[in-house]
């Protein structure tokens, strides 16, 4: 992303908490929604922070996801079966995995999926708040058919990420947050915005034949990160946010399925945090670009926090457009 503006957090935060409770979200879900979407921002992945906040706006005006669910939660033993009532991805599933995270400190292990869920934005957000709990942490989201394999001619799996968290003492938790197909959609559309050509391996035209044009691969198939092994990891994303929660995204893909699960370090192998540093040092002894997720991005975050988030021109354009639309201007 271009460096635009450098807007203050904390401005954001106030500014975009207004724009979602004048959308009938009450004042405490307003809050967690944007500080998942301003802790991305912050963290540097800008395709799943404030950039998805007018969307988010437009999905609640028309409807389509509800700023008041009532959201159901069935217990069966360390086993949550969760209807979210079409309720902001954000807002539920801080609420589910928090519930985890209290029920592992006692069983051990909690597992949970949920259906009927909106968007959840960047889903390591939810792994590193397990790890800020001493939690290790898996959390899943499926979503249309986007992906296929090579010779595809028609999309076959959604590219559905898959986030994992561990709690790293003296250090930044390990993050990993990842869709399983080569690149993200949203690579596609900034790649067609700014007009410029994407990488091959990336995706395919309708026809299934690779592409380098945005544009065609926008309206083609995404290819999976390592062949058959992205595809195979996209099944189990399927099988455990999607069968399990009884929820398959249509084409619009504005309503999901997840799955996560937390584990509680302390009821496994005494010795967890101590072999967790040993294979860390290791790893960061392999060489000097030696770097494990999360890192980066919790350089990111600092940097940002003190100086700002970069707002290219075009998200400014967009983010003060909806302002205006709202009736609550976008000052900074």
């Amino acid at each position: 992303m271009s460096t635009g503006l450098l807007i203050a957090p904390q401005a954001l935060r106030g500014w975009a908490t207004r724009l979602l409770v004048a959308r009938d979200l009450p004042p405490a879900d307003a809050a967690l929604v944007v500080d998942a979407l301003v802790d991305t921002s912050l963290r540097g992945v800008d395709t799943h922070g404030l950039a998805l906040l007018p969307n988010y706006l437009d999905l609640l005006e028309k409807g389509v996801t509800n700023p008041r669910p009532q959201v159901d939660i069935a217990s069966h033993g360390a086993f949550l079966k969760v209807d979210a009532d079409r309720g902001l991805g954000q807002v539920v599933v801080t609420r589910v995995l928090d519930r985890a995270i209290d029920m592992a400190r006692t069983s051990g292990s909690v597992a949970a999926t949920i259906g009927q869920v909106g968007h959840l934005g960047a889903l390591g957000y939810f792994a590193r708040r397990a790890t800020d709990a001493g939690m290790i942490a898996l959390v899943l989201q499926n979503g249309p058919a986007l992906m296929g394999l090579p010779g595809s001619t028609a999309r076959a799996i959604g590219n559905n990420p898959i986030a994992f968290g561990i709690p790293a003492p003296g250090r930044p938790p390990v993050i990993f947050d990842v869709a399983t197909s080569e690149a993200a959609y949203g690579k596609l559309l900034g790649a067609s915005a700014r007009n410029e050509p994407i990488p091959g391996g990336w995706a395919m035209d309708s026809q299934g034949r690779p592409t380098n044009d945005a544009r065609a691969a926008m309206d083609g198939i995404l290819l999976p990160s390592g062949g058959a092994k992205g595809i195979g990891l996209a099944m189990l994303v399927e099988a455990l946010a999607g069968s399990l929660s009884g929820t398959r995204p249509a084409a619009n893909g504005n309503i999901f399925g997840a799955f996560l699960m937390v584990v509680d370090p302390s009821a496994g192998h005494a010795g967890f945090a101590s072999d967790l540093t040993q294979w860390l040092d290791l790893y960061a002894a392999s060489g000097p670009d030696a770097r494990y997720p999360g890192q980066r991005a919790q350089a990111i975050f600092e940097q940002r926090s003190r100086d700002g988030i970069p707002v290219a021109a075009g998200l400014h354009e967009k983010l003060v457009a909806t302002g205006r639309t709202v009736g609550i201007p976008l000052t900074a």
